[in-house]
């Protein structure tokens, strides 16, 4: 996806302009997270981050918890 490939390209100085984007896709899949959500009681995420905090996990768990 375009977003993940332009952030990849400067991760450090790119970082809080991506969270910003990628917040504003997210909430563009409300729907279909909440359904998602709903039918199962668990859910986990693996990602293949060597930063975990500097990518985006920090900003899909904090979208999924205030769902």
């Amino acid at each position: 996806d375009e977003l993940r490939k332009w952030f990849h390209k400067d991760k450090e100085n790119r970082y809080k302009e991506f969270t910003a984007k990628y917040k504003k896709e997210l909430v563009g899949k409300k729907v279909a997270a909440r359904e998602l959500l709903g039918k199962y009681k668990k859910i986990t995420l693996v990602t293949a981050v060597k930063d975990v905090e500097h990518s985006h996990i920090p900003t899909l768990t904090d979208f999924l918890n205030k769902l």
